[in-house]
């Protein structure tokens, strides 16, 4: 489900990462938390959140209102789901002995895209929709009733798949594929991943024209899809194969034509972050997930990691300040569920209107189409074993 920032990474290493990341949170990396200050400053921007639901990670929706999420059931594994945008609503399918979820709907509401977890693992916590260990692409035609593969799972060149997506036009998708795991890489954090575009045709429910970017050498690098950036043929993904800053910081944004292109190098589109705490220089930050509110295509909402209690929050890129080299200006944050950091990085406030900080982890969103805002998912850590549905009022 989009899940959080380094589970769609190493799956054979998984755990150490965990560790690390947890390590590095909590002594300071982005500042050391001493304590929660009691009086909530004020809220520096407009934005505030309405609880929806727990047990629910919204990931997309239809022209009509129709959402699709991602939630857990009795049988202890990750389904797809479908209804309003509350969260009510009912399986999208009959049900499943492993993880799968939705990753995208037309804007129709007919069509359907899943990952579909298949072999031995698929009932493993790093099968789980977002991260993605043997997954397989499905399609599933709500008017028909017909369930496609389009990609086949836990194969040799296929050790899983997160985030596929449609163009605007439902012609196109795009993919993240993990060819080896972070052991037959010999990288501890990623292991090799490509990214994949290919033709579809939702009617007989197949793909064609699979083409593949991969760093060359066999190098290792993490790719993460989100799709296109409206109006354009551009596909944005965020990747650490650059080698931008050190350790997880180095998960940027970056942007590329469709075509895939082997000799065009992708361009960078994060900036390094203003800190709010004195004194802090701007620093390369964690950047995940790229959303686009229905017309409005130059606003881009990120996931990021920098002035919060250890996790990441929402925040919205202007697409027109990119600069010469394409690098876009500061974004604007929009949530704060991490708080405000202190004036001195020793503790952390809450913001009025938000809850008390804690590390949280913003992951997948889907546009309400009623009320307008973000229908979004949050995990209180790494390895999101809960999800929570929050209303994020803009």
């Amino acid at each position: 489900m989009r899940l959080t920032r380094l589970n769609t990474r190493g799956f054979s290493h998984y755990l150490v990462i965990a560790v690390i990341v947890l390590i590095v949170a909590i002594g300071g990396t982005y500042y050391l938390v001493a304590s929660h200050a009691d009086v909530p400053i004020a809220n520096p921007g407009t934005s505030s959140a309405t609880f929806i639901a727990s047990n629910c990670a919204p990931v997309a929706s239809a022209n009509d209102g129709t959402m699709v999420w991602t939630s857990k059931n009795s049988n202890g594994v990750w389904d797809a789901y479908i209804g309003n945008d509350d969260c009510q609503g009912q399986p999208l399918l009959p049900a499943y002995d492993g993880n799968r979820g939705p990753a995208d709907i037309t804007p129709d509401g007919r069509y359907v895209l899943l990952t579909t977890a298949v072999g031995p693992n698929k009932t493993s916590s790093f099968s789980s929709p977002g991260q993605g260990l043997g997954n397989a692409i499905q399609l599933y035609d709500r008017q028909t009733g017909k369930l496609s593969t389009l990609l086949a799972g836990a194969t040799a060149s296929q050790k899983g798949v997160i985030w596929p997506i449609f163009n605007a036009s439902g012609t196109k998708i795009v993919w993240s594929q993990q060819l080896q795991t972070g052991l037959q890489a010999g990288d501890i954090g990623s292991g090799r991943w490509a990214l994949h575009v290919a033709d579809i045709n939702l009617a007989a429910g197949t793909i064609s024209n699979n083409i593949a970017y991969q760093l060359p050498g066999d190098q290792p690098s993490f790719y993460e899809t989100y799709g296109w950036i409206p109006n354009t043929n551009n596909l944005i993904f965020m990747s650490t194969g650059y080698h931008v800053a050190p350790a997880f910081h180095n998960a940027q944004m970056y942007t590329m034509p469709d075509t895939l292109n082997p000799n065009v190098t992708p361009t960078k589109l994060s900036p390094p972050i203003d800190s709010d705490v004195v004194g802090r220089a701007p620093a390369s930050e964690f950047n995940e997930f790229a959303h686009f509110a229905p017309n409005d295509p130059t606003t881009m909402y990120t996931s990021i990691v920098a002035n919060t209690d250890g996790g990441d929050d929402l925040y919205a890129y202007n697409l027109n300040t990119r600069d010469a080299s394409g690098l876009l200006g500061q974004p604007t944050r929009i949530t704060y569920f991490g708080g405000h950091p202190g004036t001195y990085g020793f503790t952390t406030k809450a913001v009025s209107g938000w809850p008390r900080p804690t590390y949280t982890v913003v992951t997948s969103m889907a546009w309400d189409r009623k009320n307008g805002g973000w229908d979004i998912a949050t995990c209180p850590d790494l390895l999101c074993s809960k999800v929570n549905a929050w209303h994020i009022n803009l």
